[in-house]
């Protein structure tokens, strides 16, 4: 082996040390910061007792609020449902057309009746999503307000 190439193998492994050094550095100075963040959060939670009633008080809440969100939910499936049922009983009748006229009419009122459901269930699917994220914002507030305090 030529002295240059002792020389380059040198550099490199003394590049892969500095690289891995940074590395340790970089990877101890995250470890630090994340358990300064948590130590400052368990800090503004108080005691065990402040924070089991600061629980407490957030579960009151939130089992209301996913039980009003869950009860949309099951109100919105059965009435999906029911526009299905509607759906193919139109379907059925259209196939019973007395003459081709009869059925092209038939037809453009079941693909009516399946474009607005389908828009109604967009829109209630986007209202649904809406009301729970509003839910979890409010509740995310609170949490926040209560730890604070």
């Amino acid at each position: 082996m030529s002295a240059t190439q002792a020389y380059n193998l040198t550099g490199l492994f003394d590049q892969a040390i500095e690289t891995f050094e940074t590395a340790v550095k970089t990877g101890v100075k995250v470890q630090e910061e994340a358990t300064k963040c948590c130590t400052d959060m368990v800090s503004e939670w108080g005691t065990p007792q402040q924070w089991q009633e600061k629980a407490q008080q957030f579960m009151v809440e939130l089992i209301p609020a996913a039980q009003q969100n869950v009860d949309q939910a099951v109100a919105s499936m059965n009435d999906n449902a029911k526009t299905s049922m509607e759906l193919l009983k139109k379907s059925m009748e259209t196939f019973q057309g007395e003459s081709f006229d009869d059925m092209q009419g038939k037809t453009r009122e079941l693909y009516e009746a399946m474009l607005e459901a389908m828009r109604k269930n967009a829109q209630t699917m986007v209202q649904t999503n809406t009301r729970i994220l509003e839910s979890f914002s409010e509740l995310a507030k609170k949490g926040t307000k209560v730890t604070t305090e």
